[in-house]
This record gives C-alpha cells, sequence and structure tokens, in this order.
C-alpha cells in the first residue's frame, strides 16, 4: 500500500485518510499484527532534508493511526529520504510516498530485537 505526496509536502489527502482509517480497523482487531511505516522523498534537495521529510510522511501516518486507536507498539518507521526510488530518479511524485509493510508479530519483534 503506497501514498503519495506533492511536492515538499507531509499531509495525508482526504482519500488517503480514509485508507488509513480501514487500516486502523484492521489494526485494532488484530493486535498481534505490526506495520512498518517506510517513509520516502524524492531526490531534490539535500539528503539531510529529504530524510527528514521521510520521517515527517512516515510520522503523520503512524500519527494518525494512534489517533485512530491502534496501538504504538504496533507501528515501527523508517525513513528513507531518497535513497530507495520507486520508480526512475526523474519519476520525483512516485518516489515521495510512505509504504505500509504488513509484519507478523514474530517478524516485528525480529526487527526490533
Amino acid at each position: 500500500m503506497k501514498f503519495h505526496y506533492g511536492f515538499n509536502k507531509h499531509a495525508l489527502d482526504g482519500t488517503d485518510v480514509a485508507i488509513l482509517q480501514q487500516h486502523a480497523t484492521y489494526l485494532r482487531q488484530y493486535p498481534g499484527v505490526r506495520v512498518r511505516i517506510h517513509g520516502h522523498s524524492d531526490n531534490f534537495g539535500a539528503e539531510d532534508y529529504n530524510q527528514f521529510l521521510s520521517r515527517l510522511r512516515a510520522n503523520a501516518v503512524a500519527r494518525l493511526l494512534m489517533q485512530e486507536g491502534v496501538a504504538e507498539s504496533q507501528i515501527l518507521l523508517t525513513g528513507w529520504g531518497s535513497t530507495r526510488p520507486l520508480a526512475t530518479l526523474e519519476d520525483h511524485a512516485a518516489n515521495r510516498r510512505v509504504e505500509l509493510e504488513y509484519l507478523t508479530q514474530d517478524m516485528a519483534q525480529a526487527l526490533q530485537g
């Protein structure tokens, strides 16, 4: 599941919020399931800023999930900056995104370990 952003943006649009609310419902029903939120940016600007922006994007998704009742312990965050492009470096819009990756409880514990 991917959510895309405009240039230099980290706010979610209404459609994304509605979809994330559905994810929150699922995660509340299955407290043993964890989700890793991967924040990404395009390659415009300095990598330090891109790293920061990717974390802002991931945090915005995590904050919404927690506001919807998902336990913080179910959420893992990763900010990649521009180091993992989805598309070519020139396809900036595709690379400005957040991805949700569902993990089993065992896998999530091993990653935190």
